[in-house]
């Protein structure tokens, strides 16, 4: 594995109404542009809802949804990263680049990195929504380890999940008390606690993209529908392995999703088009053209609920962070 050095400017543009492009579309404002050829891996929103967050490999860039001119910047003591990931509450953890060593860093404290070498090559790591466990997730065995943020010392070390296809990722649950485990159209949702698993789920095909409801109970699944005629976010009971619904959108796979605060939304998107879909009904609310279809240079990349699930972030390929309703 081999990382590329990109350094980036963030160039900040205020609009006063919204974007011209999108005149015929009220419900999508554009914030800002960030103009970087390093793709940002994370958008969460403040509990309050008032700051979207960015993350790449380098920097974060806060932007207030007020107020986007007052545009905080972290640059991770100038030092480029594998993986960079935030909790809401902000604290950042960074995978070195020879893969080894977790740092940890607190923007909103000392601002100081401290380290954590938990003995093995890894593949990802994620930070609890509280701040105090983060996850390495291992490269080289089927396993994953849960630290204790402030002194560094393993809470558990968990193992167990069983595939024939290779592991792409464990991630801690927004709750902080489970794993969920991902490979190829498979998923299975660890409790941190004794290390039990629930009912694995297995579906048809590649999962384009997936999200866990805020109390881990539901899992929701970006695919093609297994008629291959049309993308579809798939509902799952999280841990009986149940499909509780499906939303038929467009004809790709939603490629990211994201639940609001108490689970009651989902926000998905392809590349053209945010839904805004009733994760009880799993009916389709609102559907926004956010992207040209005709232009392979604008397409949706990410996207990210705001907490109350009225809005959402979505962030382009070509660098426009755009709020929708």
């Amino acid at each position: 594995m081999k990382l590329t050095h990109i350094f980036f400017t963030v160039v900040l543009i205020v609009f006063a109404a919204v974007s011209a492009a999108f005149a015929q579309v009220d419900e999508a404002q554009m914030l800002f542009t960030l103009n970087t050829t390093e793709p940002v891996s994370q958008i969460i929103w403040n509990d309050t809802g008032d700051v979207v967050t960015l993350v790449s490999k380098d920097r974060i860039d806060h932007v207030y949804v007020d107020d986007p001119a007052r545009t905080d910047t972290d640059n991770l003591a100038s030092k480029t990263w594998n993986v960079t990931t935030v909790s809401v509450t902000g604290l950042v953890a960074a995978l070195s680049p020879d893969w080894n060593t977790i740092y940890l860093y607190d923007p909103t404290g000392s601002k100081e990195l401290k380290s954590i070498d938990p003995g093995f090559p890894m593949l990802s790591v994620s930070v609890s929504k509280d701040g105090s466990k983060v996850l390495a997730d291992s490269a080289d065995q089927i396993r994953t380890v849960i630290f204790d943020v402030e002194d560094g010392s393993i809470i558990h070390d968990l193992r167990g999940f069983e595939t024939a296809a290779p592991v792409y990722d464990s991630r801690l649950s927004p709750d902080g008390k489970n794993v969920l485990w991902h490979s190829r159209g498979t998923f299975a949702l660890q409790r941190i606690e004794d290390g039990s698993f629930g009912k694995t789920i297995s579906l048809w095909d590649f999962a384009a993209s997936s999200a866990l409801s805020p109390d881990s109970r539901v899992l929701a699944v970006g695919i093609i529908n297994n008629d291959y005629e049309n993308g579809a976010v798939i509902f799952f009971d999280a841990w009986n392995g149940n499909e509780l619904g499906r939303t038929i959108l467009g004809k790709t796979a939603p490629h990211d999703l994201s639940f609001n605060g108490d689970g009651t939304v989902l926000w998905a998107a392809d590349y053209n088009t945010a839904y805004r879909i009733d994760a009880a009904a799993y009916e389709v609310k609102a559907e926004i053209a956010a992207a040209d279809p005709e232009n392979d240079t604008d397409r949706i990349s990410r996207i990210s609920s705001s907490p109350d699930g009225a809005s959402a972030a979505v962030l382009k390929n070509n660098g426009e962070l755009l709020i929708v309703k």
